[in-house]
């Protein structure tokens, strides 16, 4: 999508607090959580989701990730994200600081020196936001385009 120069009417800006985090706790997306196998098929970035677990095919392979397991990495990132939000209208330094250590944890599975490495993590959760930010703004502004940065 080519962008077009200028001022423009009519435009919404949508900011979701800690939406990384969030979803890696609600999909449960986690490199410690992660359960990887070939598939034969074309799909690419196709979603399931449901009580059970949260499937993402990619590129030949399918990760899933099951709700039912213990998953360290996502117990400790909601746990950021709600003492975060108790906190920061009365202790915003300490918000910040919890904000930026639970999005780190969701850059660290992009950094191939990382312990939490996952490319499967990362591809899942772009999948992931991509369907969130659709649903959003179709739900909001049911006539307008989507433009998402890749």
């Amino acid at each position: 999508m080519r962008s077009m120069q200028g001022l423009h009417h009519g435009v919404a800006v949508a900011d979701y607090s800690s939406m990384y985090p969030s979803i890696m706790v609600a999909c449960r997306i986690s490199p410690d959580n992660v359960h990887m196998k070939p598939h034969g098929g074309e799909m690419s970035r196709v979603l399931l989701w449901d009580t059970h677990s949260t499937v993402v095919h990619l590129d030949g392979m399918t990760a899933t990730f099951n709700m039912d397991d213990d998953v360290y990495t996502s117990d400790m990132l909601d746990f950021l994200v709600k003492k975060r939000t108790a906190v920061r209208s009365y202790q915003p330094l300490y918000g910040m600081v919890l904000k930026i250590l639970a999005n780190s944890i969701y850059g660290t599975t992009g950094y191939v020196n990382s312990h939490l490495y996952s490319p499967a993590c990362t591809a899942s959760m772009t999948a992931v936001l991509s369907l969130c930010y659709f649903c959003s703004v179709q739900l909001t502004f049911p006539n307008v385009i989507l433009g998402i940065c890749k």
